[in-house]
C-alpha cells in the first residue's frame, strides 16, 4: 500500500495495548441516524480542513476522531496517494506498528497477490485482517499467515484497511488497528467504513490539492542517495539530508524516510519507483532505479524540485481537471497564445477560454501569466 512510517516519541515501538478503546456506537433504529449524521459530520469537517492550513498530523488526528465514533480503534495510518505513480504522497499515524515490523509487512505487501492495489479496485474498498478475525468470510484479503505472525508479535488484534478511490483512481488510503486481546473488526465496522470511504477520499484529495500546485521553489542543487541491500543509506551527496528534512513525512531515525524506504522496494522489484511529495515550498520529486556497475544490490534515488512537466499530471488530478481543461493547461503552461491553442486541440478560442477559466477557478489562480509562473 503506501509508506510505513516509524513510532513518534510518543509511541511504544512495539505495541498498541493500553491505548484507549473508542467506543464504536451501536443500537436498533437510532445507529442508523448516528451513521448518517456521522459520515455527514465528516464530510463537512474535512471539506472545511484543507481551508485551515492543518498539517499531515492534523488531518490524520481530525479524521481518527470523527472515525472513530462509529468504527472503534487503538491506532491509524492514513495515506495521501499519488494519483498518477500510485506512491504515496504524504502519511501520518499514530499508535502503530514499529519500524522493524512495517517494513518486513511492506515487504510482503509488495509480493502479495492480495495487496492494497486489488482492493482498491474491488467492489468493496475495506479489507480487514485480524489474529482472531470473527469474519474473516468478508475480508477484501487472503489469509497472510506471516503478516498475522507480525501483527501479533506487536500486540495489534486487528487491522481494518479502507482504500480511498474515486472514478478507478485511489487517492489514499487509511488503515486502522485494534489491540489483541479485544473484539476484532466485523460486518457493521466494515460497513461503516465503506460508508464512510466517499467523505474521507473527498478530504484526502482536497488536503492534497490545498498546497501550493508548483515546484519546489528551493535553491538546493539535485541529491543522490545510493541506498544498500540492507535498506540504509550507504552514500549521499550533501544536499540529501537537507531535502529529506522537506518531506512532509519525518525520518524513521536511520536516514531512510518513509518515502524513500518505500521507492528503494519498489525499484527492487521492479516496478516504477516515482514519487512527487508536498512541502511548504511546493512540489518535490523523487526516482529510485537499481545501480548498474556497483556493488549487487544497491539502488540510486534522485531528489529535485518537480517538473512542471510531470507536475501538471498530478495537478490535474489532485484538482479535478477536466482532459479538455488539461490539454489546454499544456499548452497555456507553454506560452501559446488561445489562437493558437484553438488551433492545437480543434476548438473554437471560445471555447479555450471557457476551459481556461474553469482552470484558473479549481487551481486558485487569476491569469495565464500567473499559471505558467506556478508551474514553470
Amino acid at each position: 500500500m503506501g509508506w510505513s512510517q516509524g513510532p513518534r516519541p510518543c509511541d511504544h515501538p512495539h505495541t498498541v495495548r493500553g491505548f484507549s478503546h473508542r467506543p464504536a456506537r451501536r443500537g436498533g433504529p437510532r445507529h442508523t441516524r448516528n451513521v448518517n449524521t456521522g459520515v455527514e459530520a465528516i464530510g463537512h469537517t474535512l471539506a472545511t480542513a484543507a481551508e485551515q492550513g492543518l498539517t499531515v498530523d492534523e488531518l490524520g488526528a481530525l479524521v481518527s476522531e470523527h472515525v472513530g465514533s462509529l468504527v472503534a480503534h487503538d491506532g491509524y495510518l492514513l495515506v495521501g496517494m499519488d494519483p498518477v505513480f500510485g506512491t504515496g504522497a504524504f502519511l501520518t499515524r499514530r499508535h502503530g506498528y514499529g519500524v522493524t515490523t512495517s517494513r518486513r509487512m511492506e515487504a510482503l505487501e509488495v509480493g502479495n497477490p492480495c495487496r492494497f492495489q486489488r482492493l482498491a479496485a474491488a467492489a468493496c474498498p475495506v479489507g480487514v485482517l485480524g489474529t482472531a478475525a470473527p469474519d474473516s468470510a468478508v475480508t477484501a484479503r487472503h489469509d497472510v499467515p506471516d503478516y498475522r505472525r507480525l501483527m501479533a508479535a506487536e500486540g495489534v488484534g486487528g487491522e481494518m484497511r479502507v482504500a480511498l478511490t474515486s472514478h478507478s483512481t485511489a487517492w489514499g488510503a487509511l488503515v486502522l488497528l485494534r489491540a489483541g486481546g479485544g473484539t476484532g473488526f466485523n460486518r457493521t465496522d466494515i460497513g461503516h467504513a465503506r460508508r464512510l470511504a466517499p467523505a474521507l477520499t473527498a478530504g484526502v484529495r482536497r488536503f492534497a490539492a490545498s498546497g501550493p500546485p508548483r515546484p519546489s521553489d528551493d535553491d538546493l542543487p539535485p541529491a543522490v542517495l545510493v541506498i544498500g541491500p540492507d535498506g540504509t543509506v550507504v552514500r549521499a551527496t550533501a544536499s540529501a539530508h537537507r531535502w529529506i528534512e522537506r518531506f512532509p513525512t519525518p525520518d524513521t531515525g536511520d536516514g531512510l524516510a518513509p518515502p524513500l524506504w518505500h521507492l528503494q522496494l519498489r525499484a527492487r522489484h521492479g516496478r516504477p519507483a516515482h514519487a512527487r511529495l508536498p512541502t511548504s515550498r511546493g512540489w518535490i520529486a523523487l526516482e529510485a532505479q537499481p545501480l548498474h556497475g556497483g556493488p549487487e544490490g544497491e539502488v540510486v534515488v534522485t531528489i529535485q524540485p518537480a517538473r512542471a512537466a510531470t507536475l501538471l499530471d498530478a495537478v490535474a488530478a489532485w484538482h479535478g481537471l477536466t482532459p479538455k481543461e488539461k490539454a489546454v493547461a499544456q499548452q497555456a503552461v507553454r506560452g501559446l497564445p488561445v489562437k493558437r491553442i484553438a488551433r492545437h486541440l480543434d476548438l473554437s478560442a471560445h471555447t479555450v477560454n471557457d476551459h481556461l477559466k474553469a482552470i484558473y477557478r479549481k487551481i486558485a489562480v487569476n491569469s495565464r501569466d500567473e499559471l505558467a509562473a506556478m508551474l514553470v
